[in-house]
């Protein structure tokens, strides 16, 4: 419902209704933590085995993986936290900024895989296609395959990309997004 209880007006002449009451998304956030976490996003996505988008992960994860992952940042925040060392599976040694991003990652991820399947499946069609759009098939990257598996006349790459083509085609007939 519109508010025509204009109580501000502004020297141009202009006048808007109160923002009293009124959510503040850009009041909620830390401009600091947003930065540092944009940039996890970045290096995470761009030094990855196929470098990908920040926003790819709302094509859909699995739900256990955000808690597997977000339990394994988790505990990596609270030995760092506790004044113990922690590393990755490799053995690196993790820093606490890091660790944090991790479980901001998983946590809004968790959240968002939640909201997103309340929506109407209309509107998470919408959704899936608009990230799809900005996140090409990549067909440039592609592991090797061992192609006994696929017929004479296919090769690894159409066969996923065919592959790819009736998933889409399933998810876009039934409505119903993956996580």
């Amino acid at each position: 419902m519109a508010d025509f209880n204009r109580d501000r007006v502004f020297d141009t002449g202009a006048d808007r209704s109160s923002d009293k009451g009124k959510h503040h998304p850009d009041r909620a956030w830390s401009p600091l933590v947003l930065a540092e976490f944009a940039r996890y996003m970045y290096e995470h996505n761009t030094t990855a085995t196929v470098p990908r988008r920040e926003d790819q992960w709302q094509l859909g994860f699995p739900m256990d993986s955000f808690v597997e992952s977000g339990t394994r940042h988790w505990e990596a925040f609270k030995a760092l936290a506790k004044g113990y060392p922690a590393f990755d599976q490799k053995g690196n040694p993790v820093d606490v900024v890091e660790a944090l991003c991790g479980v901001i990652f998983n946590v809004q991820g968790y959240l968002h895989q939640l909201l997103f399947n309340r929506l109407p499946e209309a509107d998470q069609r919408k959704i899936l296609d608009h990230v799809r759009s900005r996140n090409p098939i990549r067909t440039d990257s592609r592991p090797s395959y061992d192609t006994s598996a696929f017929a004479d006349s296919e090769s690894p790459e159409s066969a996923c990309d065919r592959l790819h083509r009736e998933l889409q085609a399933r998810l876009g007939s039934s409505g119903k997004a993956s996580i």
